[in-house]
């Protein structure tokens, strides 16, 4: 066991080594904003709108379901945000995806992933449409009432 609560455990190694230090492990619940790239945001039911997450060192996993009651103005690319910032490491490795499905939208096109990508502060939504081409999620794909669930990790 630790010696304080604000020591770790070190892990893998026989002798102490910062690489191998967990000293960080959170978990809670937080309120995503839903915004747009350009403009306006989505105002979400206070009876969905919490998410819970869980923080092992640098890697959090969140998860929950949001239902959108509203919209003012949105303009651009739907974004949702995180209760981290994540990480800026080499290249793309910082990059992640999560499980999602997007319910009560009133799109024609498949089920979205969540993606971000180094030193974001949220996520956004990724589809693919029924010609089989990619597009990021925006307000016109969107009805102004509609719900979503994610599962999924990244790195902070």
């Amino acid at each position: 066991l630790p010696a304080s609560a604000s020591a770790g455990i070190y892990l893998g190694v026989s002798s102490a080594t910062a690489a191998n230090l967990l000293d960080d492990y959170e978990e809670g619940t937080f309120n995503p904003t839903i915004t747009c790239s350009s403009s306006g945001s989505y105002t979400t039911s206070t009876a969905e709108d919490t998410m819970a997450y869980t923080k092992i060192g640098r890697i959090v996993h969140i998860q929950g379901q949001v239902s959108i009651t509203g919209e003012s103005s949105p303009n651009g690319q739907i974004r949702v945000s995180l209760p981290f910032t994540t990480a800026a490491t080499a290249e793309t490795s910082d990059a992640s995806a999560m499980a999602c499905y997007l319910f009560g939208h009133g799109g024609s096109y498949s089920q979205p992933i969540g993606h971000t990508e180094q030193g974001e502060t949220y996520f956004r939504f990724f589809c693919t449409a029924d010609d089989g081409s990619q597009f990021k999620l925006e307000h016109s794909h969107v009805d102004t009432a509609w719900k979503f669930s994610v599962g999924g990790f990244m790195i902070t």
